[in-house]
This record gives structure tokens, C-alpha cells and sequence, in this order.
């Protein structure tokens, strides 16, 4: 984390945080934008589109979904959503702005995502397991002088698992 910064934020342009600790209003925003997530994507058209793109790009495309537009779209959205969460950090969490605060939050988010195959539960699960990891890590980074490349690591090593599920559950089908 860079030291180059700004001056605290009055307390009027700072999230409230909860009970005296660290929790702030931001947490309630990804809940809020999480149930969203889940009713979109199970409820309507347009989340049933997004679901046929995920699961075949050239058989959605032959029946008819406009997959650029829906691409073009689903970054866009993707990219708001990432800026209300800097936002979020910036005036929640830290109550000033570092340079380079958010470096590897976009890569995390993905990385949640693909972990939880984009179920809004598993997302909630995976999330609070990153950050336990995460979190764990840098206490071992403090005290143990643990290197901060091991967390990368532990992460990286549970997304080749699941990803490699699949191929051990077919394997295993085939086998009958």
C-alpha cells in the first residue's frame, strides 16, 4: 500500500459503520446487490439469457440472443458494480484515498465468482472463506514472516480443485 494519500474524509462523507467496529453500510449494499443478483438471474428473461450465453455462447447465439450486446452489457454492469465497491472501501473502510487501493479486488471478485459457479449463496460461502484465508494469511504474514506469494498459492490451488472436479466426477461416471 502506497503512503501517497489524501486527508480523512469529514465524518459526513464516510459510510456508517456499525455498533463501534469496522462494519460499515457497505456490507448491507453487497447483501442488498447479492439478493439482486440471485433475483435476476433466476426470475427473468434477461437472466435466463445470460445463463444459456454462460452455458453454450454458439447455441444461444443461434437462437437468437444478441450475445455483443449482452457481453457489452455485463461488463459495463460489471464494471459499476466494482466502482460502487471502491467506492464502498474508500469511504467505508479506509475514510480516505491511498493510491492503488483496490489492487487485486477486481481479480478477487472473479475469482469468488468462478469458485461458487456463480451461485448467490456460494458467492456469500466462498466470499467469507477468501477472507478468511485472506485474513489469516496476513496474520501469518505479521507474525511468521510467512511470505504473502503462499496466499496466492492456498487460493490458487482451491481454484484448480474446483475446477478439477468436474473431470474427477466424469471419470468417475465413466467408471460404471
Amino acid at each position: 500500500m502506497d503512503t501517497n494519500k489524501t486527508a480523512s474524509f469529514v465524518p459526513a462523507a464516510r459510510l456508517p459503520a456499525f455498533l463501534g467496529t469496522r462494519v460499515d453500510l457497505s456490507l448491507f449494499f453487497a447483501l442488498a446487490l447479492l439478493a439482486l443478483y440471485w433475483f435476476v438471474m433466476r426470475y427473468t428473461r434477461w437472466g435466463l439469457e445470460m445463463r444459456a450465453i454462460g452455458g453454450n455462447p454458439q447455441a444461444a447465439l443461434r437462437n437468437g440472443i444478441p450475445l455483443k450486446a449482452y457481453l457489452l452489457g455485463i461488463m459495463c454492469l460489471g464494471g459499476a458494480i466494482a466502482g460502487l465497491a471502491g467506492m464502498a472501501q474508500v469511504s467505508g473502510y479506509y475514510g480516505l484515498l491511498l493510491a492503488n487501493f483496490s489492487a487485486g479486488s477486481g481479480y478477487m471478485g472473479f475469482l469468488i465468482s468462478w469458485l461458487a459457479f456463480g451461485d448467490p449463496l456460494g458467492i456469500l460461502l466462498v466470499s467469507f472463506l477468501v477472507a478468511v484465508i485472506t485474513t489469516g494469511g496476513n496474520l501469518l504474514q505479521l507474525t511468521q514472516g510467512l511470505p504473502y506469494a503462499v496466499i496466492n498459492i492456498l487460493l490458487a490451488l482451491a481454484l484448480y480443485i474446483v475446477l478439477a472436479k468436474p473431470t474427477f466426477i466424469k471419470q468417475a461416471g465413466d467408471a460404471k
